[in-house]
């Protein structure tokens, strides 16, 4: 279907979709929405929100002290196609080396079975996560860089 090279845990996860049926591909994909990680709604103010998604969708990619994603992604309960995509994102790519998450294919929600599943407002939605995500990522990657150019001196 898509040749790409995805990390192990987001590979497992993509084999699982794509076994079963469509109507149960969604059932998983909501049942994986519930392993979503809570996060604190202190920090959720701080966090990027994705416009994209109709539900209110906050984010924050950083990287730990050891250059490692950390990833945190807060959607309601109300939207579980999109809290199952974003349980599957932080499940696939945290704590992981940035390029688990710079090398996903743009249109992760198709590699994982879902493009005529879910709506195109909400694979829009999806996809819109994930670019800001690595955006994000990117301006921690320079800021660190930054950083340490600048402690060298």
């Amino acid at each position: 279907m898509h040749d790409v090279t995805l990390p192990a845990s987001l590979e497992l996860l993509r084999e699982e979709l794509l076994e079963v049926s469509p109507r149960d591909r969604l059932e998983l994909l909501s049942e994986i929405g519930a392993e979503l990680p809570a996060v604190d709604l202190e920090n959720v103010a701080e966090f990027e929100r994705v416009i994209e998604c109709q539900s209110p969708v906050y984010f924050e990619a950083a990287l730990t002290p050891d250059a490692r994603i950390r990833l945190r992604i807060s959607v309601p309960p109300g939207a579980p196609m999109t809290r199952g995509f974003a349980a599957a994102l932080v499940q696939g790519v945290d704590g992981l080396e940035p390029e688990a998450l710079l090398s996903l294919p743009e249109d992760l929600p198709s590699v994982l079975g879902l493009a005529d599943l879910v709506s195109p407002l909400r694979r829009s939605g999806m996809v819109a996560l994930q670019a800001r995500a690595k955006r994000q990522l990117l301006e921690r990657i320079a800021a660190a860089s930054h950083s340490e150019e600048d402690s060298g001196r």
